[in-house]
């Protein structure tokens, strides 16, 4: 039984619940799962049940940092897509710049960083990574992907209404490629992103702390599924 959990508390993000005696793979899987913003009414609450607690003066570098087109601060710290990150790739979506582990799914890198492949309501009805749904196709701009052509199950659902040539044929699943470099992403209108009309910047009001459904939304996602549990 766990006797007593620090909490390492920032001001913008709440980087991890550390457990004395957690393996490292227990304190990853523990990362965000408490809200980004506790109260000092809270704190005591906390205290009063045997927590500790502290406040950290930053946090340490993490995947899915999100800064402007800019280089400008986002939510969290800047990155530059110039920078060298070893291990790291920068991913420009809408004009936001992501930071993401290379070889991560692009629909989860996306995500983990406060934005959406999804169009609106898509964000909510959408297959978690299945590949059946087709809401987030977008197109690879510049960069490299795994695999560099359609999947057998990309083929299917991208060759399925609403999506059809010739838009269909600059299209890829994010949910089905992994980051291979740094990556230039875009996003087309329409619910299943099906348009011709390129979206526009992002706007401060649809970066999100945490994904709608925390962790629910990598489901599908093997990879992720095995680093949340230690077995990447």
């Amino acid at each position: 039984m766990l006797r007593s959990t620090i909490l390492h508390i920032n001001p913008v993000r709440l980087p991890a619940a550390t457990v004395p005696g957690a393996s490292p793979a227990r304190q990853s899987a523990l990362s965000g799962i408490l809200p980004d913003c506790l109260n000092t009414q809270l704190l005591a609450s906390l205290s009063a049940k045997g927590y500790r607690t502290s406040r950290c003066a930053a946090s340490p570098e993490k995947d899915g940092q999100v800064a402007d087109a800019g280089g400008s601060s986002g939510s969290s710290a800047s990155t530059s897509g110039s920078e060298q990150h070893a291990g790291k790739v920068t991913i420009t979506h809408r004009g936001t710049q992501v930071l993401a582990r290379a070889g991560s799914k692009l629909r989860t890198a996306l995500l983990r960083g406060g934005v959406s492949p999804h169009n609106g309501q898509a964000q909510v009805i959408n297959c978690r990574g299945l590949g059946t749904c087709g809401t987030c196709a977008v197109e690879i701009a510049q960069g490299h992907v795994q695999p560099p052509e359609w999947s057998a199950g990309e083929r299917l659902r991208l060759n399925f209404l609403p999506h059809s040539f010739p838009n269909n044929q600059r299209l890829r699943l994010a949910c089905q490629v992994s980051c291979e470099s740094d990556l230039e992403v875009e996003k087309y209108d329409g619910f299943w992103g099906q348009g011709s009309t390129p979206r526009g910047p992002i706007q401060e009001g649809e970066i999100r702390e945490q994904p709608l459904l925390g962790e629910l939304e990598f489901v599908m996602d093997a990879k992720e599924r095995m680093k949340s549990t230690g077995r990447d």
